[in-house]
Order: C-alpha cells, then sequence, then structure tokens
C-alpha cells in the first residue's frame, strides 16, 4: 500500500525541479482501522476481535482521539503466521457466468 504526494507536500522548503508535477510514492507508517483490515486481509470486525484477543498487534495512540497500527508490526505479524495447508477452491478469481458471456466456447 502506498499513497501518491505531490513531491511539494514532502517539505515546503524543498527544491522544486523542473517537472512541478513530479510525484514521489511514499509508504505510510502507520494505518488507521479499516486500511489496517485490508492490509491484512481482515474484516474491521475480525482484525478487532483478534486485537480484544491478544494475537495481533494493539494500534498506537497518535493523537487523544485517534489510534492506528504501525504497518511494521502488522508485517511482522503477518509473517508470523503458519503456513497454510488449506488451498483456495478451483474456482477462484473466477467470474461467474465467464464462460456463458463468451459468444462462439
Amino acid at each position: 500500500m502506498s499513497v501518491v504526494l505531490p513531491k511539494r507536500a514532502l517539505h515546503p522548503n524543498a527544491r522544486r525541479s523542473s517537472n512541478d508535477d513530479e510525484r514521489q510514492l511514499i509508504r505510510p507508517a502507520a494505518l488507521m482501522l479499516s486500511a489496517a483490515a485490508a492490509y491484512v486481509g481482515l474484516s474491521e470486525s475480525g482484525l478487532q476481535a483478534l486485537v480484544r484477543g491478544g494475537s495481533i498487534p494493539k494500534p498506537r495512540q497518535l493523537s487523544e482521539r485517534r489510534v492506528a497500527w504501525l504497518v511494521s508490526e502488522l508485517d511482522a505479524w503477518l509473517e508470523s503466521r503458519p503456513v497454510s495447508e488449506i488451498l483456495p477452491p478451483k474456482n477462484c478469481g473466477r467470474r461467474r457466468g465467464l464462460q456463458a458471456s463468451r459468444p462462439g466456447e
């Protein structure tokens, strides 16, 4: 997950290049609930349940009323997960009616 920012948004005194539309990709250090859940492939309620159960890192306090998960901690948690023996279903990734929508097949 990356965020595209205009180069001028990175630092107000940054040198301007000849291309003012130049953009730079940055990777966020922390993710809010919806982004953190999507990042690890869970629903928001599923992520919250794992936090309450203590099996996933707790969010960090960013301000008085804002919390977020550190991407580095989510990455470490994902890497610690065991390899699954469950294979995806055979029809995984195929849209319904795909063959019916193709004429002549």
